[in-house]
């Protein structure tokens, strides 16, 4: 992975005014969006992980996010590592497992996949797994979602309490 920084502080190395500007911008106003799903949206019976459709930006400091073009998406802007976190409303069913997973670039971020039963008939809210992910510019970031409850079933946006949301922010170089 490179930085737009370049090889800041290795011997031989002489850094440029825009690597050291793109340094400082990183470490001064570093990238960081909150994503939240408003709308429900219907996830298929036993599909593949699909990823949650976001319908506003609560903050989105380097534009990592469209509505218009891949509203599922997180398109990282500055090179780094990255603390992903998140949460998913379901709707009300009582029948099958509900589970989260991170994908970059549409493929799964190991160790991420968190499973629940469904434990009764009203809606609920699972924590997808904390995860610090590596990505180069223009990686994207979606967080995925499985159930199993026999027939199509809704992400719940019923209010800010249960609706989804993905947090993502520049841990470091």
């Amino acid at each position: 992975m490179s930085a737009p920084w370049g090889e800041l502080g290795v011997p031989g190395h002489i850094n440029t005014g825009a690597e050291w500007e793109a340094f400082l911008d990183a470490v001064g106003d570093p990238p960081r969006a909150q994503l939240r799903a408003n709308a429900t949206q219907s996830i298929a019976n036993s599909g593949p992980f699909v990823g949650v459709t976001w319908h506003a930006s609560i903050v989105d400091s380097h534009v990592g996010w469209s509505a218009t073009t891949t509203p599922s998406r997180y398109v990282c802007r500055v090179a780094g590592t990255y603390l992903l976190l998140g949460k998913v409303g379901w709707a009300a069913n009582a029948t099958g497992q509900r589970a989260s997973q991170w994908l970059v670039n549409g493929t799964a971020v190991d160790s991420s996949q968190v499973g629940h039963p469904a434990v009764a008939a009203v809606e609920r809210q699972f924590p997808a797994a904390s995860m610090l992910v590596e990505l180069s510019v223009n990686d994207f970031v979606e967080l995925g979602v499985f159930q199993d409850s026999g027939g199509s079933l809704n992400l719940s946006a019923t209010n800010a309490q249960v609706s989804s949301f993905m947090t993502i922010r520049w841990w470091c170089l």
